[in-house]
């Protein structure tokens, strides 16, 4: 890709290059987290980066470019990230069709950022268990499509510091008292493991 006077320039060498490549690459990783929907709006530039987790404060605007917006009917977390698995399945299903030469594609970060509540020991997480569930369906979905999909790795193990919310925003199996760096496992670990040893998606 080449970068002129500030924006990115994808030609079409570039994406040739690319899929040259692709037989030569032991696996493609993918890293996702949420979908984005835009439409297309007028305007000056608008962004205000939900950091806090204060639902429906966070404005995407790019005066050319269009706005962020969210269909009706689709949910959203407390940081305002679509939770939309399907867009996963198309993702791997245009991998698939687009770089038939790929390998293997690795799911190598997916996860739910969610306000854990911490209560004498125990943290009820359904919303992040319900968010890989739907995430790992649409990734079975995709394989039963022809996806060779091998591999899925949660972010993340434990809660840990975010650059841009700093510990607010926990996405750990695991929940971690940053003042005792005691560890406590959330109902989410206990989900993930049995689906590990068993396969199975069960609620």
């Amino acid at each position: 890709a080449h970068i002129a006077g500030g924006e990115l320039d994808v030609r079409d060498e570039d994406i040739a290059a690319l899929t040259a490549a692709l037989p030569y690459n032991d696996c493609l990783g993918v890293n996702t987290y949420k979908c984005q929907f835009l439409r297309a709006a007028e305007g000056e530039n608008d962004i205000n980066h939900n950091g806090t987790g204060d639902k429906g404060s966070s404005r995407w605007f790019l005066k050319g470019v269009g706005e962020s917006c969210v269909r009706e009917g689709i949910p959203t977390t407390d940081w305002d990230w679509i939770i939309y698995p399907e867009g996963l399945y198309d993702l791997l299903l245009r991998i698939k069709n687009d770089y038939p030469n790929y390998k293997k594609i690795y799911i190598t970060e997916n996860g739910m950022g969610y306000k854990d509540d911490f209560e004498d020991g125990f943290i009820d997480d359904a919303p992040r268990i319900d968010y890989m569930r739907q995430h790992l369906a649409w990734i079975l979905k995709a394989i039963d499509g022809g996806v060779n999909v091998d591999g899925y790795f949660v972010w993340s193990l434990q809660d840990q510091f975010s650059w841009t919310n700093g510990y607010n925003k926990r996405y750990g199996l695991f929940y971690i008292d940053f003042e005792t760096q005691k560890r406590y496992p959330k109902a989410s670990a206990y989900w993930f493991k049995n689906v590990s040893e068993t396969g199975l998606l069960m609620a």
